[in-house]
């Protein structure tokens, strides 16, 4: 275990038994589909937790999670899809969503998208993150792994401007979803 996961572990307890995740054969399905490898930071956290939601607002995105919203390879299809559509539309998107730069990791109740900034895209361990916010162009960068980044944010470390103030809450918690979906 990695010393952010062993700080996140000991900030919010992971559940019992993480949520039904098939690693190995959703992984590689994902991989493949995605044309990258994902972070093995996200394949511990998922290891830990499985899919779900921290605080009831920030939802871990799984490839194969049953609930298409919750799936990794749908919401980036999704999600990178709707930037598309922004930028077409005028809107400034200041990363190259063509060129593979912006993939989902996570999602909140508010419809805020956590990207990985796969920047360089053959070295996934590098990859930061960076918030957009749902209603409007601001996008927010951390030099930080997803699991730094909860970490960070779930202990008020760090503040996310598009999150509601009740973000974190005074004690974070895990919650695994089994069915129905987030934003």
């Amino acid at each position: 275990m990695t010393p952010g996961l062993q700080q996140l572990v000991a900030l919010v307890p992971p559940p019992p038994v993480p949520g039904a995740y098939a690693i190995p054969a959703a992984r590689l399905a994902a991989e493949a589909s995605l044309g990258v490898t994902l972070p093995d930071d996200h394949r511990a956290l998922l290891d830990t937790y499985g899919p779900g939601a921290f605080d009831d607002f920030l939802w871990l995105l799984a490839p194969g999670a049953e609930e298409r919203h919750l799936d990794l390879v749908e919401q980036a299809r999704v999600r990178l899809e709707a930037l598309r559509s922004l930028a077409a539309g005028g809107e400034v998107v200041p990363y190259d969503v063509d060129g593979g730069e912006l993939l989902p990791w996570a999602v909140t109740d508010n419809g805020d998208v956590c990207f990985w900034r796969c920047s360089p895209r053959h070295d996934p361990e590098r990859w930061g993150v960076v918030v957009n916010e749902a209603r409007g162009p601001a996008w927010e960068p951390f030099d930080l792994t997803a699991t730094g980044f909860l970490v960070a944010v779930l202990s008020g470390r760090e503040r996310v401007r598009a999150f509601p103030s009740d973000v974190p809450s005074a004690q974070p918690r895990f919650t695994v979803r089994a069915a129905g979906g987030a934003g």
